[in-house]
């Protein structure tokens, strides 16, 4: 027998523990065990005034939901792909050495004789 936990009763924090949405008891204890373990860390990373403008200047940097990343990051795949097959259709139309004589090309006394065989058929 295996039982499922539904997504909405648990969560899982950023350790990888699980807990119920609703336990204030245990978010206490875990917020105190975060804590805890946060006094350890001293180390307390500074942006330069550069990396803040490139970070405000471009959009898939902007994001702070991991999804809307992911979405970002699909979308610039597909124009990046897109691209690709622009390219290498231009590429392959570049190679094509055919071209036509058409009509408007061909010298005048084949023009008049085109001319005279479509007025026979009407």
């Amino acid at each position: 027998y295996v039982r499922t936990v539904p997504p909405n009763e648990w969560f899982m924090d950023s350790f990888g523990r699980l807990s119920k949405t609703g336990d204030r008891y245990v978010r206490s204890i875990r917020k105190a065990e975060d804590d805890k373990i946060a006094e350890g860390c001293t180390f307390k990373p500074t942006l330069s005034k550069a990396t803040q403008e490139l970070v405000k200047n471009t959009p898939y940097l902007q994001h702070t939901n991991f999804y809307d990343r992911g979405l970002e990051w699909q979308e610039r795949k597909k124009r990046a792909i897109a691209a690709q097959a622009k390219a290498r259709e231009d590429e392959e139309e570049r190679e094509c050495t055919f071209r036509p004589r058409t009509a408007g090309n061909a010298p005048p006394f084949i023009r008049r004789i085109a001319a005279k065989k479509r007025a026979e058929k009407m």
